[in-house]
């Protein structure tokens, strides 16, 4: 990771883990490190405040500049499930 850095590559990660997670807090420091997110799901519910925060800080990753290339994009026409 650091010889990207040093070729000038902004790296954030954005880390989701499914299921019962040991060491959760050292995936959410690594994830805030680098200005991404961290989201833990034993249940996926896009209404909480917790996933709505992943998402929109994912969403503001990709405005503009090189991250536009990965853009949430909706399944089908279900404009709540994301991949």
């Amino acid at each position: 990771m650091r010889n990207l850095l040093n070729r000038g590559y902004d790296i954030e990660w954005f880390i989701i883990v499914l299921g019962d997670v040991r060491g959760a807090q050292r995936y959410c420091d690594l994830a805030a490190a680098t200005g991404g997110a961290f989201l833990p799901v034993s249940r996926f519910d896009l209404a909480s405040k917790q996933a709505g925060d992943f998402l929109e800080a994912f969403e503001r990753s990709q405005e503009g500049g090189e991250g536009a290339r990965y853009p949430l994009l909706p399944t089908s026409t279900n404009t709540n499930t994301y991949l």
